[in-house]
């Protein structure tokens, strides 16, 4: 019989013993400390955070321990219903590699402790705290309900959790080791506020490589054109957005013959509303940053944003460049859309030698499909960045929490950093080796890629806390063709601070709570 075998008196009182514990808790990571970039200083990367060493499962301290059937469990969110979205749910039946991936790792983690694994899934349905997430952890969490022993939440859920006090401190885990190779560390370092680490990524999801803005590459398009350099450069560090520009002009066509570009005709590029996100990351800037003092200070004011922004925009005006996320009437003239699968369509279709969207969709949308493709990282934005950067799109990425009431810390942390370390030897052999390699490329020499593409991913706090939601205003912009970013950035930059002041004074009165509860 499914049990919990702590009472929640007894669960208070390890509660408070948790917090003195420290022989086991994970290394902090330290707060991400950046240069001010207003005067178009770029901030320090994470760095390579993803390239799985030969053996991350050597060393796991925790022994085996019989917990009597303790029922572990963990809710997940997400914007689908698709259980291949999901880190912990899987499909029982006629599932995929990952699906078997998913059950391997589960079952081994049961045996290990002789625990039940319950998965409770549900679909959000905001951007800004869905209620199926934040609202409901914030009510688990207002009312001392200590049911969930782990949370996977969108990125949006989560920082809100966090600002609210609705998490646990990940550092002040017993026997959670953050340094641990299967936990991201680039996640770790850019996400830790104030020495607190509220949520995290790390080899139990596919979620932080997947949501990796990139591009598709149409070959047979490429081959017709002469351009037979894509991964010459990409390799050589010399896919630039200047060679973006030239290869993308090389293809365009009015294919109907109306003299009007719509979803009927040829383009250089098609691209997702969202990539516009990823371009301040390819001129290695941030939406927002941790300072030297810990706080998160906004970061789309500096030059190099603008001039990116600026350079961008004007581009996609050309007509060789379409922003798919339209509609078209009978006369030819565009409409938002963002359910549009114009994109998907004419790339299938052979109509785009470029296409801009997550690895994810890219795996979801083509894996299936006749088109001959390659992928490439998204370029930089000029010759002077030191790397390519994929950039985590803020609607795709989740990540995992630990709600602030717990029946067992200590099972929790044991639970937890034994689901990283049987991750990496199940979860990550499937998706990178079979799922990926099967599905996202088709020859050996975009293998290379997939590897340059998750060695520099950025996880920017600013787009997951939308600070004034100054960070929807460059998808407004784009949208509207509207290259003056200067213009809209003084308009909200006071509202973004204010935003930004009333996040950063919570995180530090909960830093302080932390702190105190640990001497």
């Amino acid at each position: 019989m499914k049990k919990r075998i702590v009472s929640l008196l007894l669960a208070v009182l390890m509660l408070a013993s948790a917090f003195c514990f420290t022989a086991c808790t994970g290394d902090k990571g330290g707060s991400t400390t950046t240069p001010a970039i207003t005067d178009g200083k770029t901030p320090t990367p994470g760095g390579d955070t993803t390239t799985v060493p030969e053996d991350t499962t050597a060393g796991l301290a925790i022994p085996d321990e019989d917990l009597e059937e303790y029922e572990f469990m963990i809710y997940e969110v997400s914007f689908s219903t698709d259980k291949g979205t999901m880190d912990f749910a899987y499909e029982e039946e006629g599932g995929s590699v990952l699906d078997e991936a998913k059950y391997k790792r589960n079952s081994l983690v049961e045996e290990k402790f002789n625990i039940v694994m319950t998965v409770e899934t549900s679909k959000g349905t905001g951007t800004t705290g869905s209620p199926e997430g934040y609202g409901k952890m914030l009510q688990a969490k207002n009312a001392g309900d200590p049911t969930y022993d782990i949370c996977v939440l969108p990125a949006y859920d989560q920082t809100k959790l966090a600002q609210n006090g609705g998490l646990y401190d990940l550092y002040s885990v017993p026997h959670l080791d953050t340094s641990s190779a299967y936990w991201d560390q680039g996640a770790v370092k850019e996400l830790t506020i104030r020495d607190t680490l509220f949520f995290l990524a790390g080899d139990f999801s596919i979620n932080s490589f997947s949501a990796v803005v990139a591009m598709a590459f149409n070959k047979e398009l490429a081959k017709e054109k002469g351009i037979n350099d894509l991964y010459t450069l990409a390799s050589e560090g010399k896919w630039t957005f200047a060679k973006f520009q030239e290869y993308t002009r090389m293809v365009s066509e009015d294919l109907n013959g109306d003299d009007k570009f719509t979803n009927m005709d040829l383009y250089g590029a098609l691209c997702w509303d969202d990539a516009i996100y990823a371009i301040v990351h390819a001129a290695n800037q941030r939406c927002a940053y941790v300072d030297d003092n810990g706080d998160l200070v906004l970061g789309l004011g500096s030059e190099a944003t603008y001039t990116a922004f600026n350079d961008f925009v004007n581009f996609s005006k050309e007509d060789c460049f379409l922003r798919y996320q339209v509609k078209f009437n009978e006369n030819g003239v565009a409409t938002d859309s963002s359910g549009s699968k114009y994109g998907l369509e004419m790339f299938v279709n052979n109509q785009g030698l470029f296409f801009l969207s997550t690895v994810g969709s890219i795996s979801t949308n083509f894996r299936d499909m006749d088109v001959d493709y390659g992928i490439l990282p998204l370029f930089k934005m000029n010759e002077n960045i030191d790397h390519y950067y994929g950039s985590v799109a803020p609607y795709s990425a989740r990540f995992l929490g630990m709600p602030l009431h717990q029946n067992d810390v200590e099972v929790a942390g044991k639970v937890l950093e034994t689901i990283g370390y049987y991750s990496a030897s199940t979860i990550i052999p499937a998706y990178y080796d079979k799922t990926l390699n099967g599905s996202v490329v088709r020859d050996e020499e975009s293998s290379p890629m997939l590897d340059i593409i998750r060695q520099h991913r950025v996880f920017d706090l600013g787009y997951f806390y939308q600070p004034g939601n100054i960070n929807k205003e460059l998808i407004f912009q784009f949208r509207a063709a509207n290259a003056d970013w200067i213009s809209v950035y003084k308009n909200k930059e006071r509202a973004a601070n204010l935003y930004l002041k009333n996040i950063n004074k919570s995180l530090a009165e909960q830093a302080a709570s932390w702190e105190s509860e640990k001497e």
